[in-house]
């Protein structure tokens, strides 16, 4: 896979942040999707270094830390040297933040530095 087919991935399944929020040029995908698409960068290689969780309230979109509180800032993540790429700590804050999701509101979605 190229970049080139990373970008259509993201352009498929994906929603720009620039549409909520102006001047953001990352992409945001809902669970499924984004642990589809760490599957597509662990194939290739490409490694995860951080990434952030969006929570969607109505039409409202935020940073989780923003909708549910600076207690849960922890959800968005930094590669802190891990030695798989980052794939399984990105797959952890994914799930933390879908479960978190279901008992405090919200449709939850993710958006990757790589």
């Amino acid at each position: 896979m190229t970049v080139s087919n990373i970008d259509i991935f993201l352009q498929k399944y994906g929603f720009p942040l620039s549409q909520l929020i102006p001047g953001k040029k990352e992409t945001a995908l809902n669970r499924d999707s984004a642990k589809k698409f760490l599957e597509l960068l662990k194939t290739e290689r490409i490694e995860v270094l951080g990434g952030d969780v969006l929570v969607r309230v109505n039409k409202s979109i935020g940073y989780c830390h923003q909708v549910w509180g600076s207690k849960y800032h922890f959800l968005s993540w930094s590669d802190e040297d891990e030695c798989d790429g980052g794939y399984e700590l990105a797959l952890k804050h994914i799930e933390q933040a879908y479960t978190l999701s279901k008992s405090l509101g919200g449709e939850v979605f993710f958006s990757f530095v790589y």
